[in-house]
């Protein structure tokens, strides 16, 4: 971007993700359509969840290759490339994403995070990309929202930034109506709903 700015052609390698493993933290129905997605670049897929077991299905999708539970955390961004961070905001998950998980990450890694701001020390964060431990961070949330003007966030040349919006498609609030729409003919039908929020487990 430096060099668009200044005019400069400046030919760069390209980093592949095939053959990278992706981290995913919190494989809910965001991270599984994560992981999808990285498994269609080849890349090796890993995730963290609280049931360890993969069942048949996924055993026969073949998107993940191990899953991890939430004490082996740091092991799991220890073996990650890039880390997505895709957990509902409770208070098991408050700043689950710690200085130590992210001192444990690869010096050439990146955290990803599309889930809850809170779910990570953004404290920790700045520091890591300030002193360039890790590689960088895409970011769609933060600690607090807006994020304000004195964030170092904003400076840093190694975090990409977007206002908690990354869900915000032109399709997004037709598809939201269409579920809208199912569920009322299932509440009608008297049959199960989809999308049911678990009130005890807080997602």
């Amino acid at each position: 971007m430096a060099a668009k700015s200044n005019h400069q052609w400046d030919p760069y390698d390209v980093e592949e993700l095939r053959r990278k493993t992706l981290g995913v933290i919190g494989f809910g129905d965001i991270g599984r359509a994560t992981a999808a997605l990285a498994k269609a670049f080849k890349m090796n897929v890993i995730a963290l969840r609280r049931n360890t077991s993969l069942s048949e299905k996924e055993k026969s999708e073949g998107i993940v290759s191990k899953i991890y539970s939430p004490d082996q955390l740091n092991e799991l961004v220890a073996a990650s490339d890039y880390v997505v961070v895709a957990t509902p905001y409770t208070p098991a998950t408050h700043q689950l994403i710690n200085a130590a998980a992210i001192a444990a990450m690869k010096p050439t890694g990146v955290l990803i995070n599309v889930g809850r701001g809170k779910c990570i020390d953004e404290a920790a964060l700045i520091e890591a990309l300030q002193r360039r431990r890790i590689r960088g961070a895409a970011l769609d949330v933060f600690e607090t929202e807006p994020l304000p003007a004195e964030s170092p966030l904003w400076d840093l040349p190694n975090v990409f930034m977007s206002p908690h919006c990354a869900d915000r498609t032109k399709e997004f609030q037709y598809e939201s109506l269409e579920l809208f729409v199912d569920n009322m003919k299932l509440y009608m039908a008297g049959e199960q709903l989809l999308n049911i929020c678990d009130k005890k487990a807080g997602y």
